[in-house]
């Protein structure tokens, strides 16, 4: 049953034609820091599609790079294109919004040395 879950989820993700992400870090009760990642996106009928796509402990230290590292995999493991990623929303932490080493900044790198030309915006605080 978990297996077909997840073939839809992948199913339903790579079906669109733009994606967003929106992620927030948070620490739980025993002190390990949580990583929620959502997923927008809109097809080619302009239907949109949103999900849940995975909570990830960060283990260590919670810096732009622990993130991108988490957000990469998560990407990869749902067979996502970058290419179509105009937008990512973060909270305001510093690991997220640095301008060198927050994650935007370093997702936006990253794209471009995949050959990605598109421009990333950046939204701040709306998943609160």
């Amino acid at each position: 049953m978990a297996s077909n879950v997840l073939s839809t989820l992948r199913e339903r993700c790579q079906g669109v034609r733009y994606f967003s992400l929106a992620l927030d870090e948070s620490t739980d009760v025993k002190d390990t820091a949580q990583l929620v990642i959502f997923f927008r996106g809109v097809t080619d009928n302009l239907d949109v599609v949103e999900e849940f796509l995975q909570l990830v402990p960060l283990k260590g230290t919670t810096t732009g790079a622990d993130v991108l590292c988490a957000v990469l995999k998560c990407v990869d493991e749902m067979g996502l294109d970058l290419a179509k990623l105009p937008a990512v929303t973060t909270d305001g932490a510093p690991a997220m919004v640095g301008s060198t080493k927050g994650f935007a900044s370093l997702l936006t790198k990253h794209c471009r040395d995949l050959g990605h030309q598109q421009d990333i915006v950046r939204f701040h605080c709306i998943v609160h």
